[in-house]
């Protein structure tokens, strides 16, 4: 049989055109440089064994290669690996490079060195101090002493959803939120991830083409995503010009507008928020019980710094921004960012819940940034001066 050489050429042509259209590479969000192939694979199969490495165990090891997983099975998306086997490593590294790809690393399996903004995962897998970080799914176990988020309002969210426990399998959830998207474990809380989305220019805020700061939000109409500025590094060499700016509440943020940071924290950890804020959650409407004021029941959140003259707190309008005891700056608009955001600015600054804690889980129990029960002691010299609770508490400190 003759080939018609000329149709099969158009063929080939044509094909090779239209595969090239598709996998040209988008601009990246969180994915900057690289080739398809350090995140995907077409078929599964290289030199007869799968490319997979996802499951228990998948991580990046020391030569920079996907290996552990116990899943070698094809992935959604024609990804290499899952969430967890992406952002994992088996060396100290906290960035891994892959070629020209940069992944920020969450979870190592020797203690990280220069651990990311969100903090690390390898402290609560390494102890049995469940409080050292969020029991995540493909990360934990849930909590051994806690069976659902602390701080969750009663009745908020529904039976074995991610406002319960992030711990607990997507398959398993019966939230009705979760059926557009939203999941447990590292999607209960990065849920617009577009690591082929529209990078924002430097130091503007991200928004909903990049996915949201940090990929941050839910699907739970109306809420859109958190807004803030991302660190060049994810702060693994945190700076007073070298941080992530994160948006606080003010007067102007609704449940229906990009939100900030903190809000997304209340999420599950409901009864912690201070500032007595009304808000609509599926339709109910929820309120945090009113401790917006004198006497405080719970550490204000989202609330000004004072600057009144000659109060402790007066002293640190002006110095420079601290990454270890991060405040929320207000954003002028969604796409505008702040005047002064390596600058303390005392009577527009907030305390938020990442001034204390890390999102992902720290060397601390509670997630906290620092030693609370020996570090933090009153009106003694050492080490701590003007860090932790001190940073901001500086007539209590030894000053």
């Amino acid at each position: 049989m003759i080939m018609d050489t000329d149709k099969t050429y158009l063929f080939f042509v044509i094909f090779f055109y239209a595969f090239g259209l598709f996998f040209v590479p988008a601009a990246f969000s969180a994915v900057t440089g690289g080739t398809c192939s350090d995140c995907h694979t077409m078929h599964n199969s290289q030199n007869g064994s799968p490319m997979v490495s996802a499951g228990a165990g998948a991580r990046w090891d020391g030569s920079n290669q996907l290996s552990g997983g116990s899943d070698t099975s094809p992935q959604a998306g024609l990804l290499r690996t899952d969430c967890v086997g992406c952002h994992s490593s088996s060396t100290a590294s906290t960035i891994v490079s892959v070629g020209t790809l940069d992944i920020p690393i969450v979870f190592n399996t020797i203690a990280p060195v220069n651990p990311l903004a969100g903090g690390n995962f390898f402290w609560m897998w390494t102890s049995s101090d469940d409080t050292m970080g969020h029991n995540v799914h493909g990360i934990s176990g849930q909590d051994g002493n806690l069976s659902q988020a602390p701080g969750r309002a009663a009745g908020q969210g529904c039976a074995n959803s991610c406002h319960e426990s992030l711990a607990i399998a997507t398959s398993s959830t019966t939230c009705t939120g979760c059926s557009s998207g939203w999941g447990n474990g590292c999607l209960g809380c990065h849920h617009n991830v577009k690591h082929h989305g529209t990078d924002p220019a430097v130091d503007q805020p991200e928004t909903a083409a990049s996915g949201w700061y940090r990929f941050l939000g839910g699907p739970h109409p109306p809420n859109p995503g958190v807004i803030g500025i991302e660190s060049a590094d994810w702060e693994q060499n945190a700076s007073d010009a070298n941080h992530n700016v994160y948006r606080t509440e003010d007067a102007s943020v609704s449940d229906a507008t990009p939100r900030p940071i903190s809000r997304l924290c209340t999420k599950c950890h409901f009864a912690f928020h201070s500032p007595g804020l009304d808000w609509t959650f599926l339709g109910t409407q929820y309120n945090s019980g009113g401790f917006g004021g004198d006497p405080w029941f719970r550490h204000p959140n989202d609330v000004v710094i004072r600057n009144t003259a000659g109060t402790e707190y007066s002293q640190i309008d002006g110095v420079p921004y601290n990454p270890t005891v991060p405040v929320g700056k207000i954003f002028p608009d969604d796409t505008t960012p702040p005047a002064s955001p390596d600058v303390i600015q005392a009577g527009s600054d907030r305390v938020i819940c990442l001034s204390c804690h890390r999102a992902h889980g720290s060397d601390q129990s509670d997630l906290l940034r620092w030693n609370y029960n020996t570090g933090m002691i009153s009106h003694a010299s050492g080490p701590n001066d003007n860090t932790g609770c001190f940073f901001c508490h500086r007539e209590k400190d030894d000053l």
